[in-house]
């Protein structure tokens, strides 16, 4: 769900950390580590890139550690 954007169809978004090739169109594997946070309404676009940049540090702390 997309609960910021009102109105938006679901999806499914990735952050390819320190990855610079362009991958549309290819099938991709996806791993889930750990869960992260759940799924909330943010106040703003800015709002939720904030977030997002929160949980990309978290992500690197996540796969640093191992898991």
């Amino acid at each position: 769900p997309r609960p910021t954007f009102q109105g938006s169809a679901p999806s499914i978004e990735l952050h390819l950390m320190d990855f610079d090739r362009d991958v549309y169109g290819e099938e991709v594997r996806v791993d889930i580590v750990k869960f992260l946070r759940p799924v909330v309404p943010f106040e703003s676009a800015e709002a939720l890139v904030r977030q997002m940049q929160l949980d990309v540090g978290r992500a690197r702390d996540v796969l640093e550690e191992g898991g």
